[in-house]
């Protein structure tokens, strides 16, 4: 595996724990949504709901977020990709 991939990919697995600890870590009730922002986040990677993650959901959704930056479809993230993501998903976010 070349570094640069190698680099790429930590980054995106940085992201994706980031992002899950940041969902987990809102207060119930998120800036006043009802359910709040953890409950959904881990209702939505709870696959076999049981009311927990295990490494496998965890995984599945790391790859799934990897795969919608790979716009391409090569195996690998490049830093245009990585910025086009972003900016769809502050689009996303945008009220």
């Amino acid at each position: 595996m070349r570094r640069s991939t190698r680099w790429i990919l930590g980054i995106l697995s940085a992201a994706c724990v980031a992002s899950g600890a940041a969902w987990a870590t809102e207060p119930e009730g998120g800036a006043g949504k009802g359910q709040g922002r953890a409950a959904q986040w881990l209702e939505s990677k709870d696959a076999d709901g049981n009311g927990e993650i295990s490494r496998d959901e965890w995984m599945t959704s790391c790859e799934a977020r990897f795969d919608k930056m790979d716009a391409d479809g090569s195996g690998g993230v490049t830093g245009e990709e990585m910025k086009a993501a972003r900016q769809k998903q502050r689009q996303r976010r945008s009220p």
